[in-house]
């Protein structure tokens, strides 16, 4: 019988070390992904925009024209 496996050529070493080097930059780019996600989702939640939230009040309701005029105008520094 003829042996055909007779150890790892360089090549061998180069495609093994390179599948490797794949699969790592694939896990830690997923991680990298996912991270970075949850901190934007988190800074969204957080952050609240206070002339969108005037705006909303008014078009429901809870404020009159006039408390949303000079509210505006407070918060845009006039």
């Amino acid at each position: 019988m003829m042996n055909w496996n007779d150890g790892w050529s360089a090549a061998d070493w180069f495609g093994m070390a390179l599948v490797m080097l794949v699969f790592w930059s694939v896990i830690i780019g997923v991680a990298v992904m996912a991270f970075r996600s949850l901190r934007d989702r988190s800074s969204e939640t957080t952050a609240v925009d206070p002339e969108r939230l005037l705006d909303e009040r008014f078009a429901r309701g809870e404020i009159t024209e006039d408390e949303y005029s000079r509210k505006r105008d407070l918060l845009r520094g006039r």
